[in-house]
């Protein structure tokens, strides 16, 4: 299973590159131009599968271009350099509607996640199929628009209450910490904002003892 993740994690990282770079020179650099680029960049051979003498996001069709998605990557994913390619063109045109002609699911969750970030709407979080890639969606979208309200849409409460850790966190928010159902992360928050403000009362709030005491030695030193 772990060979399996690193391997598609390659592949992504391979087909960015492709798709990404398409993308970039799409209005003038002739497509084996490009590919030439690819491989002195990456020392990865690959295949011209067109003669057009412009890249325009028409061309996603034509991917995958590495050979070797014909062999080990159909096995577990193929063609994901067009997913990429697919993306590109959705953030470079502002067309959301091109995230749905991606079918790698990590790869069309991000390309929504862009746009709620990007256009700062939660909505297109709930395009998402994915229910993890939904809640990272909003833990990021909570994160960026500093909008506690967005934590409360996730529907897992251990994910839930990482949103509202990573809020407290990052923006001082005792409230968020309030919010958090497990003692644990509770106390984390309390602790990390204490510290960060340098209001010594919020050990107060700690239940757990040796993390109480942990936030106290803080202030003594």
């Amino acid at each position: 299973m772990r060979n399996k993740f690193i391997i598609v994690g390659l592949l992504i990282l391979i087909g960015a590159g492709i798709g990404l770079g398409i993308y970039f020179q799409q209005k003038s650099a002739k497509l084996e131009e490009r590919l030439g680029m690819i491989e002195e960049k990456t020392g990865i051979t690959v295949e011209e599968v067109t003669r057009e003498k412009e890249v325009t996001k028409e061309t996603c069709q034509f991917l995958p271009l590495l050979p070797s998605e014909s062999t080990l990557a159909r096995k577990v994913r193929p063609n994901i350099s067009r997913d990429v390619c697919w993306l590109a063109f959705a953030l470079s045109e502002n067309n959301p509607e091109l995230c749905e002609k991606i079918e790698f699911p990590e790869v069309r969750s991000s390309c929504y996640q862009d746009f709620a970030l990007n256009r700062k709407d939660s909505s297109f979080c709930e395009r998402i199929k994915e229910s993890s890639a939904v809640m990272k969606c909003y833990s990021e979208l909570a994160a960026a628009l500093k909008d506690l309200s967005l934590c409360e849409k996730i529907e897992d409460w251990t994910q839930r209450d990482r949103c509202f850790l990573r809020y407290g966190r990052e923006n001082a928010e005792v409230a968020a910490c309030e919010k958090i159902t497990t003692g644990r992360r509770k106390d984390d928050c309390y602790r990390d904002i204490a510290r960060r403000t340098g209001n010594s009362s919020l050990c107060e709030k700690i239940q757990n003892l040796e993390t109480r005491k942990d936030c106290k030695r803080f202030f003594r030193r």
